[in-house]
């Protein structure tokens, strides 16, 4: 097994299908990563839970996606309910390491990373020092 790649707290990625770039923040203090959306929607496919989402980036470029519905998360939040939030799969380019991860998508404004990275898509695979920021730049094909 390869050593873990370090990064930054923030660092540039992409996100596969679509190759959109996007700015992410790495959270060591979060277990699970979030896709914040501009708009999404649960709807039926087959006998299955499907969702339909469009991810835009801080330069405005905008990708919808059509993806099967993994799970719907509860999450807590600091000062408010419990909040069920739906999960999805994507593929996350960081440097030249393409990884699939589990997104909580939410809806949630102003914020500057519209990708949070958390403890399960770093574990085993990169490590961050809070005192860098964007190291490295996503070298990905497809």
């Amino acid at each position: 097994m390869a050593p873990p790649v370090m990064l930054g707290w923030a660092e540039r990625a992409r996100i596969f299908p679509g190759n959109l770039p996007i700015q992410a923040k790495l959270d060591t203090g979060a277990n699970t990563s979030s896709l914040n959306v501009e708009k999404y929607q649960i709807f039926d496919r087959d006998g299955k839970k499907w969702v339909r989402l469009t991810a835009a980036n801080r330069a405005n470029a905008r990708r919808e996606y059509e993806l099967e519905l993994v799970r719907v998360s509860k999450t807590k939040n600091h000062h408010g309910p419990l909040l069920h939030r739906p999960v999805v799969r994507l593929e996350i380019c960081i440097g030249n390491i393409r990884k699939t991860a589990e997104l909580n998508v939410s809806r949630r404004k102003g914020f500057i990373y519209k990708l949070l990275l958390g403890r399960r898509f770093l574990a085993n695979t990169f490590t961050v020092d809070p005192s860098k920021k964007f190291t490295i730049r996503p070298n990905c094909q497809g």
